[in-house]
């Protein structure tokens, strides 16, 4: 059997611990890329796993956001959300909340309440898609998929979820604006995965969870580092020494870039200066909306 070529590696650096929202966990990725994205990637944060006592578990205040979708998925846990659409609803583990925020939305998230009450383990992520300029101010929207919609592909020793773009000949549920990818991998011990995607898709891969190795056993891949290849033509291998103890468990991604200027303040992402003091101004005059208060 022939071997294929192999997409060469560009970047491979370790993420950086940190906190959000009310003060909860997080490895940063992407942001410490060179310009601070993977073009149409923004923002990649692993919300790292936690298992909180009764009372302890935070979530986060209500915020906004114009100009971009984020891609929320839970490992473990449930988390709950609400936004000034009148929209709410319950991520449990597996499910991917896929949020346009496009002209503007206002939301917050939280541990489910018996989480809150009882205590309980949360793991997941938050990534950040940027919008092309023409679609930077469509209408909000949200894509609920549960996990028993999202398909798997297993191999000998690995697994791969499809969250969206293609693998293996199975499509992802999530509509995305752009061409993108967002794989869920996992590899055993003494096993390895090919990915195929199109040579001029900016990919990277971040690990959650366990080690492995890129391309060839000789070049390690260390829980909480990120990895990225250049655009070109090559598959990409992820694999596990058999020597080890864990599975390497982590999201992959890939998307044709923007090649969009970028400018970005917080919760917005637009194209110029401009359009960002324009989302403040919004959102102070309360053009973005609020979350309603709950009655009962």
């Amino acid at each position: 059997m022939t071997e294929p070529t192999l997409r060469p590696i560009d970047h491979q650096l370790d993420t950086v611990a940190s906190f959000e929202g009310n003060g909860f966990a997080v490895r940063k990725g992407l942001q410490r890329l060179p310009g601070g994205q993977l073009d149409p990637f923004l923002h990649l944060d692993e919300l790292v796993r936690t298992t909180h006592a009764p009372g302890e578990a935070l979530g986060t205040s209500d915020h906004p956001h114009r100009g971009f979708e984020t891609v929320t998925q839970l490992i473990e846990g449930a988390f709950v959300h609400r936004d000034s659409l009148g929209n709410g609803g319950r991520i449990d583990a597996g499910d991917v909340q896929w949020m346009t925020a496009g002209d503007g939305i206002v939301h917050r998230e939280e541990p489910a309440p018996e989480i809150v009450e009882h205590g309980g383990t949360v793991w997941g992520y938050q990534l950040w898609v940027n919008l092309p300029r023409a679609q930077k101010r469509v209408p909000a929207r949200y894509q609920s998929v549960t996990r028993d919609q999202i398909p798997e592909v297993r191999g000998d020793g690995t697994l791969v979820r499809v969250v969206a773009g293609e693998h293996a000949g199975l499509r992802g549920p999530a509509v995305t604006r752009t061409p993108v990818g967002v794989l869920w991998v996992e590899v055993e011990p003494g096993r390895y995965v090919d990915l195929d995607v199109p040579a001029e898709h900016n990919t990277g891969f971040q690990v959650f969870a366990g080690g492995g190795w890129i391309a060839t056993p000789d070049r390690s891949l260390d829980d909480g580092q990120v990895v990225t290849w250049r655009r070109a033509a090559g598959t990409i291998r992820l694999g596990v020494p058999s020597t080890a103890s864990a599975p390497l468990r982590g999201l992959f991604l890939s998307g044709l870039p923007l090649g969009e200027p970028v400018a970005r303040y917080g919760p917005f992402v637009m194209n110029t200066r401009a359009e960002l003091v324009e989302a403040v101004e919004d959102t102070q005059a309360g053009r973005l909306g609020r979350i309603p208060a709950e009655i009962g």
